[in-house]
């Protein structure tokens, strides 16, 4: 495998384009089926796919080609913190750690402890909440110390990297990652702003990046990073083989919404509800939806719908949710076992709720605001 198409497979999977992604490796390992390499993306690939099986096949067959690899040892710490066994998956690190010989080696161990950190304190967070909804507490919790603690060892962890290299991108936006989970968005900001230095084309560190500028009610950064990343993915579309990296043929994906919000629409006329309604798909956010963009509510290129008002003729506003069929894949991909149909149903929820508290009276959208 050249480095060509080691970037081109990571830009699909950045992309969400993971068929894309997947068709590419499949080829090269028909060519190749003794590249451990290939088998670690073909992994990778497959369980963002939740083909799981697949996906501990391909682990299977890179450990199979270099058993005792830094490599196979994180793949199989990686696979492991997928599925939730993150005792293995320290079990494994720990492991890689007695055969790493060089400081790339122990620097991708740091990373992966790391991750495998935030996935723990992550996995107490949402238990401390589940909590929460359980019992009579305050809404406005302190977050126990052992939790900081965690959190501090990740931080800790991905310094000793980064006095070594002030400029390891992957370290400074998973620093970042750590200090907005701590509810520090300016700092968050100020690292991932680094690492976008180092790389300004990844496209997840831009979106999170344009997701923190959001919680600090700073619209025109939010607003500038939004529109570079719709550059960078039309860019990229422009040169797939699919031309808007879809899972399902639009025909199919437009059946597949009428029909959930035929049952959706069904529940909501039971409340009385007498809006005008209208659902209509398209591949992604277009270009002119960005420019119509306003700082107070900037447009994220990667959200699921858009809400309209439209004046309707017979006194009723008409309702007009427009879902977008990339990013709606992204969100059923990164779902975990949920069907695509339910997953609609949840979206249109959303999206026709705010309608809802308008028919209550609620006048959210007297203005001709956007929701």
């Amino acid at each position: 495998m050249t480095e060509q198409q080691f970037e081109s497979i990571n830009r699909w999977i950045l992309l969400g384009d993971l068929r894309a992604a997947a068709d590419e490796v499949r080829e090269l390992l028909v060519q190749d089926a003794q590249d451990a390499s290939l088998w670690e993306l073909e992994a990778r690939t497959r369980a963002a796919m939740k083909e799981f099986d697949t996906a501990a096949y391909a682990v299977e067959q890179a450990v199979l080609l270099a058993p005792k690899s830094v490599s196979s040892l994180l793949l199989q710490a990686w696979f492991a913190r997928m599925m939730g066994n993150l005792d293995e998956a320290r079990d494994w690190e720990n492991e890689a750690l007695d055969q790493a010989e060089t400081q790339e080696e122990e620097f991708a161990i740091a990373l992966s402890e790391a991750r495998t950190l935030l996935a723990s304190a992550e996995l107490e967070i949402r238990e401390l909440v589940e909590e929460m909804a359980e019992e009579e507490v305050p809404e406005v919790m302190q977050v126990p110390d052992e939790i900081i603690e965690i959190f501090q060892d990740g931080i800790e962890a991905l310094n000793d990297v980064l006095e070594v290299d002030p400029q390891h991108a992957e370290a400074l936006a998973l620093q970042a990652e750590f200090f907005s989970a701590l509810n520090q968005p300016e700092k968050a900001v100020e690292l991932r702003g680094e690492a976008l230095e180092y790389s300004p084309d990844n496209l997840k560190w831009l979106h999170d990046q344009a997701d923190e500028y959001e919680r600090l009610e700073e619209g025109e950064q939010a607003m500038e990073l939004y529109r570079r990343l719709f550059e960078l993915e039309k860019q990229a579309i422009q040169e797939a083989k699919n031309p808007h990296g879809l899972f399902f043929e639009a025909e199919e994906f437009a059946t597949l919404c009428s029909e959930a919000w035929a049952e959706l629409e069904g529940y909501i006329r039971e409340e009385g509800v007498s809006l005008n309604f209208s659902v209509i798909t398209e591949p992604m956010v277009s270009e002119t939806l960005l420019e119509d963009t306003i700082p107070e509510e900037p447009i994220d290129p990667w959200t699921a719908f858009h809400l309209t008002i439209e004046p309707g003729t017979a006194g009723r506003d008409l309702i007009k949710i427009i879902l977008f069929q990339r990013n709606v894949e992204r969100f059923w991909r990164e779902a975990g076992d949920v069907t695509i149909k339910d997953l609609l149903m949840d979206i249109l929820d959303d999206a026709a709720a705010p309608a809802i508290l308008l028919a209550d009276g609620n006048g959210l959208f007297d203005t001709g605001e956007e929701g």
